[in-house]
Order: C-alpha cells, then sequence, then structure tokens
C-alpha cells in the first residue's frame, strides 16, 4: 500500500534494516503498522482467566474510525530504530478506514509518549523506542503526522491492477484461452 500510494521501491541493496525506498529524495523509509481493536478493560485474574481465554475472539472487536474516540483502545508503534530510516511512515486499520501517518526520523522522539526504553539491556550505542496511540492521543497524530485516509475499496483499486470489472474478465478470458490450447 505504502510502496504504490508514495510511489517508492525496494531498497536498492537488500537489507533489513528499513523496508522501502524514496528514489526521488533518496531516503530509506520504514513502514509500522497495526490495527485497532476496543481495549478490554477488565483484568485477567485467576478466577477470570478461563472465561477471558473462551471469550477472547469476541472481546477483541475491531472499531470503527468514526467510534474510535468513544471507545478505548491502546495501539503500539514499537522496534523503532530510527538510526536506521529516514521517514517513517505508520498508521492504524480500524474497521472501515486505514489512516496513515508520516514522521521524520529527526521527529519522532519528540512525539507525545515517546519512549526509548524498549528493552532491558539494550546496547547504549543502539537506539530503539516505541510510542502508544490510544483513543486520547489519535487526534494529537491526526493533527501533526497524517498523511491520508484510505477505505478499504480504495486501496483495493490502488493494489489491483483490474480496476475493472472488464478489464479483469478480459485477461482471465485469455489465460483461459492460453490454457485451452495447451
Amino acid at each position: 500500500m505504502i510502496k504504490k500510494k508514495y510511489n517508492l521501491s525496494y531498497p536498492p541493496q537488500a537489507t533489513t534494516k528499513y523496508d522501502l525506498w524514496d528514489n526521488n529524495n533518496s531516503q530509506r523509509i520504514e513502514i509500522k503498522f497495526s490495527t485497532v481493536r476496543q481495549k478490554d478493560n477488565e483484568t485477567i485474574t485467576e478466577s477470570t482467566i478461563i472465561e477471558k481465554c473462551l471469550t477472547a475472539k469476541w472481546q477483541n472487536t475491531p472499531i470503527k474510525y468514526n467510534e474510535c474516540q468513544k471507545k478505548k483502545f491502546y495501539r503500539n508503534i514499537e522496534q523503532i530504530k530510527h538510526s536506521e530510516f529516514d521517514i517513517l511512515y505508520y498508521g492504524l486499520f480500524f474497521w472501515d478506514n486505514i489512516l496513515i501517518f508520516k514522521v521524520d526520523a529527526k521527529t519522532i522522539t519528540s512525539i507525545q509518549g515517546w519512549s526509548n526504553r524498549m528493552h532491558r539491556g539494550q546496547a547504549k550505542d543502539y537506539v530503539e523506542g516505541q510510542f502508544h496511540i490510544t483513543n486520547e492521543n489519535l487526534q494529537y497524530h491526526i493533527n501533526n503526522f497524517k498523511a491520508d485516509t484510505f477505505t478499504y475499496e480504495s486501496l483495493y483499486k490502488l493494489v489491483n491492477p483490474y480496476h475493472s470489472t472488464l478489464l479483469m474478465i478480459s485477461v482471465l478470458l485469455k489465460k483461459l484461452l492460453k490454457l485451452w490450447k495447451r
């Protein structure tokens, strides 16, 4: 989605340090996304653990974008190694929409709630961090870093090479014809 939407490419050399490459600006691009689900307010205890396990699938329901201010959620954008990329695209998959945010690596440490304390025993020269997006601070991310909003239909149109049904049927018929000739 990010590759197609922003006309990015795969890195010029094989690497696991970042996800994509921006040919126009010679920038390393990192991508982090999370699915937004309603937070369960009830604490798991010894007496509730069986019930929680049995009902987890139904309690962990996706949230619609227009309900995101009313329903509690807590998403974590983590394992951010900001010395290894130039731009971070991060986002949230709601039930009906996808929010895309964009921040440069120099600004990321000033994000509300940024923490560089990710793992115990982390080497001092190795910087890895995280931040949380909740129903309470989502508006901050929208106001400061929002790049785009997608519906799943627009995502489908973006990544599907067959934008029209007629084109798709034509391609399928050609493939079937080739198979039939064999």
